[in-house]
């Protein structure tokens, strides 16, 4: 079911559209039924779409609106706990855990210690197994925090949910266990609004603390230049996106 949904989610991103306009290029080129005019208005509209799909002038400012919907809180004296969802780690045998972990990830957990150095609350790292030849994502990065110099007792583990939903489920079983009334949820900017939605939805009292941003106001020039990165922010929006669809948040 897993490959399934990552197999879905390739083909709306840049290189899986390409893939697919390739393959359909192959396929209508070599028919011999297809007029001239229609194979050159598919050779045009594939370039197009190809253009759009590897820039972000168009998804920059979508994006930037989802990742400013939410700000930090000013005040963090009446927090119980910090919590901080994972968002994937790498398959594979890696020297050291930092290795192992997203950038995305790498980034909340920094700022999650971060606040952690201000008022040294709980940390609750959420995230469980999602492939079944490795750890629990919130066991690596238990690993990570330790080797920052954060302490194993202040360190809780949910090892059990493996998307945002269970994160949120998870977290308010946490709450209830620990007897905290109110946490802080540090987690990407584009991410912080389907958060937002969720802890609403499950009446959990929680401060959203946004990091891990990739727009700035107003874009730039490079926006219109093909490029890895603007793929990746095409990625992210969409990603978060259809996510926000899926939970009605």
């Amino acid at each position: 079911m897993l490959l399934i949904k990552h197999l879905i989610l390739f083909l709306f991103t840049a290189p899986g559209i390409i893939l697919a306009l390739f393959i359909l290029n192959a396929f209508i080129v070599l028919r011999k039924n297809v007029t001239q005019k229609a194979k050159a208005i598919l050779v045009t509209a594939s370039i197009l779409i190809s253009y759009i799909s590897t820039t972000s002038f168009i998804t920059t400012p979508l994006l930037y609106n989802l990742e400013n919907c939410c700000q930090r809180p000013a005040q963090l004296n009446n927090i119980d706990a910090i919590a901080v969802p994972t968002s994937g780690i790498f398959a594979g045998t890696y020297k050291d855990p930092v290795s192992k972990i997203g950038n995305v990830t790498l980034k909340r957990l920094n700022a999650a210690c971060d606040v952690y150095n201000k008022i040294k609350k709980p940390i609750i790292i959420l995230g469980g197994v999602t492939n079944n030849s490795e750890p629990a994502e919130s066991v690596i990065s238990q690993e990570v925090m330790l080797t920052w110099g954060l302490p194993k007792n202040k360190i809780i583990l949910d090892a059990t949910s493996k998307n945002s939903l269970e994160n949120i489920k998870e977290l308010k079983k946490i709450m209830t266990e620990q007897k905290f009334k109110k946490v802080l949820i540090v987690t990407s900017a584009a991410h912080a609004k389907r958060i937002k939605g969720l802890v609403k939805k499950y009446n959990i009292d929680a401060e959203l603390y946004p990091t891990a941003y990739i727009t700035t106001e107003g874009g730039q020039i490079n926006d219109f230049i093909p490029s890895i990165r603007n793929m990746e922010i095409n990625s992210m929006f969409l990603y978060e996106f259809l996510g926000n669809i899926k939970y009605g948040t």
